[in-house]
């Protein structure tokens, strides 16, 4: 598991995420079961987005809800 903070302005409900990598590297995919995203780290509410799938080789996953 990973956990990463981001700070970005306020853009409202999110529906859609885009995940990708740079395909630098041998094996640089990886397995991406969801992605959990939160306001802050005491935020009640969670933004959960599914998406079982690997992210090969600088491929960019679009997950909505």
């Amino acid at each position: 598991m990973s956990s990463f903070i981001v700070r970005a302005v306020d853009v409202g409900r999110l529906v859609q995420v885009v995940v990708g990598h740079d395909g630098k590297g041998p094996g640089s995919g990886w397995f991406l079961k969801h992605v959990h995203v939160k306001e802050d780290k005491d935020a009640p509410e969670t933004y959960v987005f599914t998406c079982d799938k690997y992210v090969l080789s600088a491929l960019t996953l679009n997950i909505k809800m």
